[in-house]
């Protein structure tokens, strides 16, 4: 029997009734299928979804790019796929919107291609011991919050370059069109295996984005911070308060995001029709 898990993003999908709706059209799609709706908060019950995640055949993901990231994120580690239905703004993680919503059928009569991205492994060091570890969907996040940080990165022990900024944005190639994009890096297709290295807000000429292979292993060491706060994330979640002499390290993942693809528009549409002007 065939299993979907629907979540939807109260917040965007008021009243819940796009969810509904879906669940509707899927009931009657083919036989053995079954709708499992969770209206719950999905950052606080993140355990639960994962749990309910590895027990379906696919998960739909309602609201914005923030409620699929954090369907993907609880499902890549079972290896299972989604889909999501635009309730958000830009909608870049999203394959249907409210226009083209009974094209989710095509996803349970196999008229579908699986979209599998390459994620992140991240991991904090303080005093030679792992402090925090987290994997991501768009980027790892070094952040002063407009204080200035003195950064250096190496990349496979080999320095590549100090940053003195507000901080900078390791993104994978579909992270490459939010935050690392906002803060002056390049769009990069995202079925492309690469690190995206940028900085935040860097006072020196010789600060630029990188664009790495994805086999190389980055080492961000966070330098004197006196008096300042700096903080490091995963995807924008809680993350973690940094010290002086910590050592972030970010890898490939050995999980991947798996989106299910049933329309025939490209990247490149995408990126005009949400970032082109309007």
């Amino acid at each position: 029997m065939k299993k979907i898990l629907i979540c939807s993003n109260p917040e965007r999908d008021k009243g819940f009734k796009t969810a509904e709706k879906v669940k509707k059209i899927l009931d009657g799609s083919a036989e053995g299928i079954i709708c499992s709706v969770d209206y719950s908060n999905l950052r606080a019950d993140k355990e639960k979804i994962s749990k309910m995640i590895s027990d379906c055949e696919f998960a739909v993901a309602i609201g914005g790019d923030g409620t699929v990231m954090h369907v993907v994120r609880a499902a890549a580690p079972y290896g299972k796929a989604v889909i999501g239905i635009n309730k958000g703004k830009k909608g870049f993680l999203a394959e249907l919107d409210e226009s083209s919503i009974e094209m989710i059928l095509n996803a349970t009569q196999g008229d579908y291609i699986f979209d599998k991205r390459m994620m992140l492994d991240v991991t904090v060091f303080r005093n030679g011991e792992k402090l925090f570890s987290d994997f991501a969907v768009n980027d790892a996040a070094v952040s002063g919050f407009s204080r200035m940080l003195d950064i250096s990165v190496f990349v496979d022990g080999i320095k590549m370059t100090q940053i003195y900024g507000d901080g900078l944005v390791i993104a994978s190639p579909t992270g490459s069109t939010a935050y690392s994009m906002a803060a002056g890096g390049p769009i990069v297709e995202p079925e492309a295996e690469n690190f995206i290295i940028t900085p935040i807000c860097a006072h020196s000429l010789g600060a630029r984005p990188y664009v790495l292979a994805p086999d190389r292993e980055i080492l961000v060491i966070i330098n004197n911070l006196a008096n300042k706060n700096a903080y490091v994330s995963a995807d924008g979640c809680e993350g973690v308060k940094l010290q002086s002499g910590d050592i972030i390290k970010v890898r490939r993942s050995r999980h991947k995001m798996r989106f299910i693809k049933v329309t025939d528009k490209s990247f490149y549409e995408t990126v005009i029709e949400k970032l082109g002007e309007r």
